[in-house]
């Protein structure tokens, strides 16, 4: 990630902002942003900004004064808000979350409105299936926090044509969602399912206290998610474990998720005499005994392993053309072991004429001569 230059002057003065809790949480779609930012005269302006999953600028614009173009103070505190202390941009922390992988996989399974769910009392709500035992149960517990879901559910029931959601999309995006041609992951964006799991991240952002429990089975067929102001509850099914567990990781659960490092269990090695890259892949924990799901190996009582190694595919390779291939495609699980390149070296040439005067020319990259080493 890299600050603009006509933001870079304001960026001190951005953070203590942010600290300072000048900046209310966005609502975002995406990369794109929506921002309140309080003034010192309890003015408010409201900043708009896109990025993209990398953190890099790609548009911006703020109501105040200021900004004619050249960015301003407020763009500042907004774009330090979103990519937060690890330079992750907030949206892709939040597509990364347990509870956008939660709230889509319930999306995808049960619905994208109101309709999947069953009014308990006031603050509680439950979605059933055929009269069966609850799939999602839903409960509010705070003054507030009813009073927010209520806002929700208006927002919802108001329709697509006059969706505050709306501004965010492209015209064609619109059109296919009114044919309901709509993507999945776009009419997901566009429900309740979505700001409920944005609700949920944002808690979590601010450091709320939640605790988040399993059932006792081997393998878990029900999660809690509770904090002070309502909780989720839901069923879980072998199938969903899978998409589940890389989110899992970013909260405290009662099973933990082991993950491999860059490189871990991968062994690389290059002999620079036989131009010969070998590959091999070996499991820390290969001897472990559990369940295997997906990409990950369930051990109960104790969690999730991570169980295939990234990286390219085991063997030897002797063919120049296959070697670069390898290097380029896995520049990143390779760089531990391999002095990598990540962008291309410039080109230099060294021109002499000899006793002859023929003009000779020598393509070299750090030194003359380095390409004329054998083993170049």
């Amino acid at each position: 990630m890299v600050v603009p230059d006509f933001l870079l002057r304001y960026w001190q003065q951005a953070l203590s902002w942010v600290q300072e809790g000048r900046v209310k949480d966005p609502t975002f779609f995406g990369g794109t942003y929506q921002f309140e930012v309080l003034l010192d005269d309890s003015s408010k302006v409201f900043p708009f900004l896109e990025i993209d999953d990398q953190g890099h600028w790609r548009d911006g614009l703020c109501s105040c004064t200021a900004d004619q173009g050249v960015g301003c103070l407020h763009l500042a505190v907004c774009l330090c808000k979103v990519v937060g202390e690890d330079l992750v941009p907030l949206h892709v922390r939040f597509r990364r979350s347990l509870f956008n992988r939660l709230c889509r996989g319930i999306c995808l399974k049960y619905g994208y409105t109101l309709d999947c769910l069953t009014r308990v009392d006031d603050s509680r709500f439950e979605l059933r299936v055929d009269g069966q035992e609850p799939k999602v149960t839903l409960a509010f517990y705070q003054v507030k926090a009813k009073t927010r879901w209520q806002t929700m559910c208006k927002e919802q029931r108001l329709g697509l044509d006059r969706s505050s959601k709306l501004s965010y999309l492209k015209l064609e995006e619109i059109e296919r969602l009114k044919q309901g041609k709509g993507s999945h992951k776009l009419r997901y964006e566009l429900s309740f399912w979505s700001d409920l799991a944005k609700w949920m991240f944002f808690s979590l952002e601010k450091n709320e206290p939640y605790t988040l429990l399993l059932s006792r089975e081997p393998l878990p067929q029900w999660m809690d998610i509770n904090w002070k102001w309502g909780s989720l509850g839901l069923a879980l099914t072998r199938a969903a474990w899978p998409w589940l567990i890389p989110g899992l990781a970013t909260l405290h659960s009662p099973l933990r998720v082991v993950t491999l490092e860059r490189g871990e269990g991968l062994q690389v090695t290059y002999d620079e005499n036989a131009r010969r890259l070998e590959i091999q892949k070996k499991l820390p924990w290969k001897d472990q005994q559990g369940e295997r799901l997906g990409s990950w190996l369930f051990v109960p009582g104790e969690g999730f392993f991570q169980n295939e190694v990234k990286g390219p595919s085991p063997g030897i390779l002797t063919d120049p053309r296959q070697i670069a291939e390898c290097l380029t495609q896995f520049t990143y699980e390779l760089k531990p072991f391999l002095p990598i390149f990540e962008t291309p070296l410039e080109s230099k040439y060294t021109l002499c004429f000899d006793a002859e005067k023929n003009l000779h020319i020598d393509l070299y990259l750090k030194e003359p001569g380095d390409l004329n080493h054998p083993l170049a």
